[in-house]
């Protein structure tokens, strides 16, 4: 139950992220005048559309499983995913806007597909932010094992780095040595 909430709260702000989006895109594309001549030309044919766009991004992104999980450890991997979706949600969305006759200008699709990806992936990374600094909190409660780690090669930056984020394995590397003299 605890993961289908949390699913439900990042699919509600991937809603406003997608929605801000849209409404900084405008910003930007109109110097931030949007009750002017041209803007105001463009701006209701999102707010007539904003429903159908927004949820064909929230289906598209589900499609990439971008729910499946909260990112504990986010990595290049993630970002990529978030920029894939990203892609195809804008492209769904300009396939939508084509197919209904309804013009925007390419501007704001393009502004759109890169604020996505700050705010889509800002969100999830900022999730990670804030779960490493809770775990830090309670890291610091804890009475872990120090570890020393003979190797400092690649395989010794592997182990360090699981054992930082495995908080179960109660270890924290304290000192690294290796035979090497280079």
């Amino acid at each position: 139950m605890k993961k289908k909430i949390k699913n439900i709260l990042l699919i509600c702000t991937d809603i406003i992220a997608i929605n801000l989006s849209f409404l900084i895109a405008f910003a930007i594309r109109f110097d931030g005048n949007l009750t002017g001549k041209l803007a105001s030309q463009y701006v209701p044919i999102y707010l007539h559309n904003a429903l159908t766009l927004t949820l064909i991004k929230i289906v598209i992104f589900y499609g990439f499983k971008m729910y499946n999980s909260l990112w504990r450890y986010a990595s290049i991997e993630e970002l990529v995913q978030v920029i894939i979706a990203s892609f195809f949600a804008t492209a769904g969305s300009v396939s939508y806007m084509f197919i209904m006759q309804y013009h925007l200008p390419r501007s704001i699709y393009i502004l759109t597909f890169i604020l996505d990806i700050i705010l889509i992936g800002g969100i999830r990374f900022s999730y990670r932010a804030l779960r490493k600094i809770k775990e830090r909190s309670i890291t610091r409660k804890k009475d872990f094992k120090r570890v020393m780690i003979v190797g400092a090669g690649q395989a010794g930056a592997m182990v360090i780095k699981e054992l930082k984020n495995h908080d179960e394995l109660q270890s924290k590397p304290v000192v690294v040595i290796d035979d090497d003299d280079t």
